[in-house]
Formats: structure tokens, sequence, C-alpha cells
């Protein structure tokens, strides 16, 4: 079943966005939480979100800079064992598989970990 919409997706493990690249930095209480903060600024500005579960305040940091765009040797992300880095991908469907996880007005599904 293909399912229109955002879908959030691991892209790297024990990274986060570097300064540079941050749009904003905001509070979650979830994953959830976080992408829907995403979600709601993607039009304007947010393609890709560092979150860490360890903290509930600053553990969101929204970026307009796309997933295959941000280059480690450029400075755009560090490494950090509390953060994960995730990218949106639109439309959903094959792209995504996983569990459904209620955000906003819109269902989001949680994709498996691609990334290194």
């Amino acid at each position: 079943m293909v399912i229109a919409g955002v879908c959030e997706r691991l892209f790297l493990r024990y990274r986060k966005h570097h300064g540079s690249v941050t749009r904003a930095i905001g509070s979650a209480r979830t994953l959830s939480d976080c992408s829907t903060l995403c979600e709601r600024e993607a039009d304007r500005y947010c393609r890709t979100f560092s979150f860490r579960r360890s903290r509930l305040q600053d553990n969101c940091i929204l970026s307009a800079v796309d997933a295959a765009d941000l280059d480690a040797s450029r400075g755009h992300l560090l490494s950090d064992p509390e953060w994960h880095l995730y990218d949106n991908v639109r439309g959903g469907g094959e792209d995504c598989r996983g569990g459904y996880f209620p955000t906003g007005s819109k269902k989001m599904r949680f994709c498996p970990h691609v990334g290194g």
C-alpha cells in the first residue's frame, strides 16, 4: 500500500548537524515530535534533522541541507554517540517500510537504517 505524505528515514547513526548547516534547534519529546517539527517547516527549510533521546531540551536540530549534500569533509557533520541524523522521504511507498507514527494531521512512517 502506498501512503502519501512524508517518511522520516534514519540516514546516519551517531552524527548530528554542525552549526553551519543548522537552521533551527527545537525541543521534542520523541522522534515523531522532532519529525513533526521538520514537517511543519518542510516547505520553508527543513530537509534533514538530527535527534537525540537522552535529553528533552534542544534535542531536535533542523537543517535545510538535503542528505545527499551533507559532507563530513566540509564540516557539515559532527560525531556524537547520542545523536542520529534523519532525512525526509516524500511520498512514502516503496521507500518507507516499518511501523506508523501518528504526527499531527498526517501519518509518518519510520524507515529502517540506510546510512553508515
